[in-house]
């Protein structure tokens, strides 16, 4: 019987060593991965930092800049560009209007 109770605690004790074994190997592999990413990313959150001082006209990063004033800046570009294509170029109710006010001068 003393062998069995020995064959028993050694296979206990084998299992407790692999799973112990896996467990570190993850951890392992888990560290790797982040330190890896982190080394990647020069060690801070990619776009994090502004190099230009919040200045974001001419700054080189501009286009690719994800901070929130560049974003606001790029927000406010696209809408100024779309408000003079809208005023050079006159759309269906501006050329109504115009149409009617001639029509008027005409009558007059």
């Amino acid at each position: 019987m003393n062998t069995n109770q020995s064959i028993r605690g050694a296979s206990a004790s084998r299992r407790e060593f692999l799973r112990g074994g896996a467990r570190y190997a993850l951890l392992t592999a888990v560290a790797t991965v982040s330190a890896t990413l982190i080394r990647r990313s020069g060690g801070k959150l990619a776009g994090q930092t502004c190099s230009n001082q919040g200045i974001c006209p001419g700054c080189g990063e501009f286009a690719d800049c994800g901070l929130p004033q560049a974003l606001s800046a790029k927000q406010f570009n696209s809408r100024s560009s779309r408000r003079e294509e809208a005023q050079t170029q006159p759309g269906e109710d501006q050329s109504l209007l115009a149409s009617a006010a001639a029509e008027e001068k005409g009558a007059a």
